[in-house]
């Protein structure tokens, strides 16, 4: 009876391993998986540190490549994103989390002649979303649709965040990084029961966006080389870009 006992008692032990390392490993191979689906680039994560049993944790040195054309290597570097996840909706269908804390990212906003590489992923990601609804709604990948979790976000908080400037369109880069105002966003796929990953990922680049597009940018701040038409034509476009 004593043998019996400890056998099961390594068994369940075994299992709770397996299920704390396999939820972080789940986690990563998702986000490299799924995410460049949606944002039409690379992304990778460091790691993923996740409890299945408090449902707090981190991911760490996330990072949106940058689409092609553009001379940067990455559109935005993440270091520190902390979460905290109802653990008995892990099981369900739809993922409940309670709040996801982006700390200090790094937003590289880089403009060439196709406009600006934060605008294409944005795009990229809002077709991804529509297809995503279209495909739902008719039917059409049932088994996809099926598998796909969806997810709940009641809080998602950006804070001191930092954008780079910089165009292609001239010789240097624009040499500039302003801060961002903090962003908070809620209730992320609540109305709908929940919303797939192109969804929600679609709604946090638009917030971002949008935030951007409300800042003010001292022009004479900027390091801008070229014909005095060039810089005036740049200066005008990230003049419209930040609502001045």
């Amino acid at each position: 009876m004593k043998k019996l006992f400890i056998f099961f008692a390594v068994v369940i032990i075994a299992l709770v391993a397996f299920g704390i390392f396999s939820i972080n490993s789940i986690v990563k191979t998702g986000v490299e998986t799924v995410a460049p689906t949606v944002t039409g680039t690379s992304v990778t994560l460091g790691s993923a540190n996740i409890s299945v049993f408090s449902g707090s944790g981190s991911l760490s040195d996330l990072v949106v490549g940058n689409p092609s054309g553009y001379k940067g290597e990455n559109a935005i570097s993440m270091k520190n994103i902390s979460v905290k996840i109802q653990p008995s909706s892990l099981l369900e269908n739809t993922i409940i989390i309670d709040e996801i804390l982006i700390d200090t990212p790094t937003i590289n906003y880089e403009m060439n002649e196709s406009g600006f590489n934060l605008n294409n992923i944005l795009r990229t990601a809002q077709n991804a979303s529509q297809q995503k609804a279209i495909s739902q709604s008719s039917g059409e990948d049932s088994q996809v649709t099926k598998s796909t979790k969806k997810v709940i976000i009641n809080n998602l908080k950006i804070r001191n965040a930092q954008v780079s400037l910089a165009t292609s369109l001239l010789n240097s880069s624009a040499g500039a990084t302003i801060p961002v105002p903090d962003i908070h966003i809620t209730d992320i796929g609540k109305e709908s029961g929940g919303a797939s990953f192109e969804q929600a990922s679609a709604t946090v680049l638009k917030a971002v966006t949008k935030k951007l597009s409300t800042m003010k940018l001292d022009i004479n701040s900027l390091n801008l080389d070229g014909t005095a038409n060039e810089v005036k034509g740049v200066a005008d476009k990230l003049k419209g870009l930040f609502g001045n």
